[in-house]
């Protein structure tokens, strides 16, 4: 493989810092394994080389791609993992007991946050949380996360907007309960497995050695997602002999939910002495249209200019403004003409749910990235459940695992106690449902009116419908019990969790008017996803869509609402709008032949704007970026 010489200038320093701004399709992973190469060469052992990812999909391609250079001992490891490792190790050496390790995921840390969340709304007269809902758990969460850096803060490098956008009263209390908590809980937040060994490391000499100086080498990939505590961690790993290579991009930061701070990366040589540092300028992805295209959701006067390595004269980009039911993306996958290795490209998992169905609708073969079928989306599973217990025989069409998160979407709403006889039904149609599966799934929920109407309701429709019925006539009739009211309202749904992708899934249903029998056939159809990924459509969201490439790459649902996400007030700041911009950034610059931006339009849901705190936002007008784009 042939090296540009300004990746060999890189490559050949070998005793000092290094921070290398590292652009989309600069061949950075390159650099890397090449700067891997060189080392060991010259003699380093391979154990004296750390490499840490910012994921399981990183690190594993990476891995890959050094064993064509016969690597087999080098440790290569996510941030998580790493520092997992660490607090195993100091759990050992201190014969402490290794706390549960939690996401935001994990229903034990869920339901601390929630009770906590409860008992500090309580010294609150006039707290809004007086609902705790998921969102609210996930903007705690963060806040969580982001205070946490704030105790590593470097002076004069961080600004935590992210912060300033979720402090509250409630929060702050919070905030308190579980750090005076977290012992006695032994739940440890996923992010708080870097901070121990950050901390203790740091004021533990004793312990410190053992790191010092223990790599002569540590490569750290998208650097500009580091935090403060990944960062401490890093550090104390720098004794006189080890260097750090941190190789990322500004304009790819889109971690600031787990708190990153590209501030770090920008300003290493004012943090560590002896930093040097280089700029890629190479581009070997891309085309200099895509390029130009790109950076404008930047509006950057003097950006440097980058130079296009290999011509790329069939790079296209097309923006396709489109009502849903002459989708754009359904025409082009059926084209002969098309490249294989295709991605489509979306904001978030909710908006799956739709394309899936709109692509088996037309027999057009997609796999997802380690996520579930759109059957286990909990709106899509609720609306099953229901559907489905109306009518025995349907249910026996579908495995164990779908059966059970049916059920379990049947309870999205959720209930106090599931009740016996409740149970009892259920278990009569679905023989693998038992009654303490049901009391599992009831304790992962809390207050709920809606199991109680499972018996009227399935009558109903069983009553009332056949599998010719169409689905949207049948949610038209749920309608009418108060407990499923919220959960079909568009109005509604926009500010809840599912928001805009329920919404667009309710008027596909609608327009293509989709019938019971035809959901089941095509519900059934998803169980058997394509085994050639070749020819098949690859789903993503725009962060899982991170460090790939793709020939062709379509962009879903760039509408107000979705791109930028808002679901809250503070989603219209200033600090929000620009991360959601470094997000699009991302998505866009996967592609290296043909990039469509698909902009779903109508216009008369776009005129009946949805008010949320006094200011309003269209859902079904393109987004607000595309107009920096044209």
């Amino acid at each position: 493989m042939n090296i540009s010489q300004e990746k060999q200038a890189i490559i050949n320093v070998t005793n000092r810092h290094l921070k290398v701004e590292s652009g989309p399709g600069s061949g950075k992973s390159t650099l890397l394994i090449n700067f891997i190469k060189q080392r060991l060469g010259e003699g380093v052992d391979e154990e004296r080389i750390l490499v840490l990812m910012f994921s399981n999909a990183a690190k594993d391609k990476f891995s890959s791609q050094l064993q064509n250079i016969s690597v087999s001992n080098i440790q290569i490891k996510t941030l998580h993992s790493y520092g997992y490792q660490l607090y195993a190790q100091l759990c050992s050496s201190q014969k402490v007991k290794r706390a549960h390790v939690a996401s935001m995921s994990d229903i034990y840390l869920q339901r601390w946050f929630r009770q906590v969340l409860k008992d500090a709304n309580s010294k609150f007269a006039n707290s809004k949380y007086h609902h705790i809902n998921q969102q609210t758990l996930e903007s705690f969460y963060t806040f969580v996360t982001v205070k946490r850096n704030v105790e590593f803060e470097i002076k004069g490098i961080s600004h935590f907007s992210a912060l300033e956008r979720l402090t509250n009263p409630v929060f702050e209390k919070a905030y308190e309960m579980i750090t005076e908590q977290k012992i006695d809980m032994g739940i440890i937040p996923i992010n708080e497995i870097v901070a121990i060994p950050a901390e203790v490391f740091s004021i533990n000499s004793v312990e410190s050695r053992v790191l010092k100086d223990k790599y002569d080498y540590i490569l750290i990939d998208e650097s500009q997602d580091l935090s403060e505590i990944d960062f401490a961690m890093v550090r104390n790993h720098l004794g006189s002999n080890t260097k750090l290579i941190m190789v990322g991009d500004a304009d790819q930061s889109i971690n600031e939910f787990r708190g990153s701070n590209s501030n770090i990366f920008r300003n290493l040589d004012l943090i560590l002495n002896d930093v040097l540092s280089f700029k890629l300028q190479g581009n070997y992805r891309f085309s200099e249209g895509l390029s130009s295209l790109a950076y404008k959701l930047f509006n950057y006067e003097n950006k440097e200019p980058q130079h296009f390595v290999q011509e790329n004269t069939y790079a296209s980009i097309e923006i396709e403004r489109y009502f849903d039911k002459r989708n754009p993306l359904v025409k082009a996958l059926n084209e002969e003409t098309l490249l294989l290795d295709n991605c489509l490209i979306l904001r978030e998992k909710n908006a799956f749910p739709l394309y899936e169905l709109m692509l088996l609708d037309n027999n057009i073969p997609y796999y997802l990235n380690k996520s579930k079928s759109f059957v286990f989306h909990k709106p899509i599973a609720m609306l099953l459940g229901y559907l489905l217990l109306a009518n025995k025989q349907c249910i026996s069409v579908f495995p164990l695992n779908i059966q059970n998160s049916i059920v379990k979407g049947m309870l999205y709403t959720p209930y106090p106690q599931a009740q016996p006889e409740i149970a009892q039904w259920l278990t009569s149609r679905i023989p693998s449902i038992t009654f303490e599966m049901l009391t599992t799934l009831k304790n992962s929920t809390s207050e709920n009116n809606a199991l109680g109407n499972i018996p009227i309701v399935s009558d109903m429709i069983r009553n009332s419908f056949s599998p010719q019925s169409t689905v949207c006539s049948i949610l038209e009739a749920m309608k009418s019990y108060k407990c499923f009211s919220p959960l079909l309202s568009s109005n509604a749904a926009i500010l809840n969790q599912s928001g805009l992708s329920q919404i667009r899934l309710l008027e596909y249903f609608k327009s293509t008017q989709m019938t019971v029998e035809r959901l089941v056939m095509l519900i059934v159809k998803s169980f058997n996803p394509s085994q050639n990924k070749e020819d098949a459509l690859q789903i993503l969201t725009m962060h899982e869509a991170k460090g790939s490439e793709f020939l062709n790459v379509f962009i879903g649902g760039l509408n107000d609402g979705v791109m930028p996400l808002i679901r809250k007030e503070e989603d219209k700041s200033k600090s929000a709008l620009e991360a959601e911009k470094r997000l699009l950034f991302v998505a866009m610059t996967r592609t290296i032949k043909k990039l469509t931006l698909l902009c779903p339009i109508d216009e008369t849901l776009a005129k009946n704007s949805i008010s949320m705190s006094n200011t309003s936002y269209m859902p079904y007008k393109t987004s607000r970026f595309i107009s920096l784009l044209t």
